[in-house]
């Protein structure tokens, strides 16, 4: 799909999962509830960048289930909404909040999120390693017709935190933690047509009707 770049930020959302903490298994399901102040976003221009590399450590597996629509908005706005995903863990396996793969598929709210996702695990030296799993993606426009947004399940149940120094893994029990619920607005980029970037993050987590 066609990569973005953006310059400028501010997100919803945020994980501040610890190994031996009973909420969960990863650091990679995220609560809506813990919002980070979103400085004031400044336009930001985009312009087409290639090459953009998204290649993740093979013990880190992220697997989307996302059927195509049939529909081309609908469709490109899925792939590049994988991507958004995929720019995040490629920050984590580098371990850089300043990796650029995050910044081409996301803008405004979606930026900071991306950012804050990765800086907690850098902050922590920690990054991750098993399967996510991206299911039952539903898609409709956004309500202001700049784009769609998308909803998808997320099963964490078999991804877990690693020590990024030492390689040490922490395997928490089994909980509805596990499961979540993301809803992520893909705003289309001016003057792109077919390209998107993730300008806002909602999560919902404990979500029952994701599990199975």
């Amino acid at each position: 799909m066609a990569a973005v770049a953006a310059l400028s930020l501010t997100a919803c959302g945020s994980d501040d999962r610890e190994p031996g903490k009973p909420a969960g298994r990863a650091e990679g399901t995220e609560d809506s509830k813990k919002a980070p102040e979103s400085p004031k976003a400044a336009e930001t221009p985009a312009s087409p960048v290639k090459g953009v590399d998204l290649g993740l450590p093979k013990e880190m597996k992220l697997a989307f289930d996302f059927p195509l629509t049939g529909d081309k908005g609908k469709d490109a706005a899925l792939r590049d909404a994988e991507d958004f995903v995929r720019s995040i863990y490629k920050g984590v396996a580098e371990q850089s909040a300043d990796d650029p793969a995050h910044h081409m598929y996301a803008r405004e709210d979606g930026l900071l999120y991306a950012r804050d996702q990765i800086a907690r695990r850098v902050d922590k030296g920690q990054t991750a390693t098993g399967l996510r799993r991206h299911y039952r993606a539903e898609t409709k426009e956004s309500s202001n017709g700049t784009g769609f947004e998308v909803s998808f399940c997320l099963d964490e149940s078999a991804f877990f935190t690693k020590d990024a120094k030492t390689g040490k893994v922490f395997k928490l029990k089994p909980s509805i933690e596990d499961y979540s619920r993301y809803r992520v607005v893909m705003t289309e980029v001016p003057k792109l047509p077919g390209a998107f970037q993730a300008s806002k993050v909602d999560v919902e987590q404990g979500v029952a009707s994701c599990k199975g």
